[in-house]
């Protein structure tokens, strides 16, 4: 498979980028009835970035892990995260579960490592979708364990609910 994924994004600066661009190559096998292997490589492309903030355009491969379609062990690896001349190891365990009248409910929790004893962080989300045809609408909520300091040169992350739409 491959694809295109956009969304906006806002890193809080000002000569930040305005959009994120990721481009996917990837392979999935299932395994057995019960077990599915997802092998991928994608390409982070941000958008409008300005001035002296840099290029943040990163590499990044993905194996993700899941049993009898509604729990997956994700891990990824990018050697050069950011553009920042440190690699990242990230792990998340998450799952999908049908609650009735066709909707589904979601959780995760990960952990994000970095070399050169840059601090690593934790992320968690919870949401709930609902398919409709092709499109499926969900509505998530994202946090982290990072202080969100509004006095810091850059802002890393705070929560937020996401409303998305997907087709396919």
């Amino acid at each position: 498979y491959f694809g295109v994924w956009t969304s906006n994004v806002d890193f809080a600066d000002p000569d930040g980028p305005d959009l994120e661009w990721d481009t996917y190559i990837g392979w999935s096998h299932d395994i057995n009835d019960q077990w599915n292997v997802d092998l991928s490589l994608v390409n982070y492309s941000y958008f409008g970035d300005r001035n002296d903030y840099g290029n943040i355009d990163y590499f990044e491969g993905i194996g993700k892990f899941t049993w009898n379609e509604m729990l997956t062990l994700t891990l990824a690896y990018s050697p050069d995260y950011a553009n920042l001349d440190y690699s990242s190891f990230y792990a998340n365990i998450g799952g999908t579960w049908e609650i009735g009248h066709d909707f589904s409910l979601n959780a995760g929790i990960g952990h994000s490592n970095f070399s050169d004893d840059v601090v690593g962080y934790t992320d968690w989300n919870i949401g709930i979708s609902r398919a409709f045809g092709p499109a499926t609408l969900a509505l998530n909520y994202y946090d982290t364990d990072i202080d969100f300091d509004a006095d810091a040169e850059h802002h890393h992350a705070s929560d937020e609910f996401v409303f998305s739409i997907s087709f396919g």
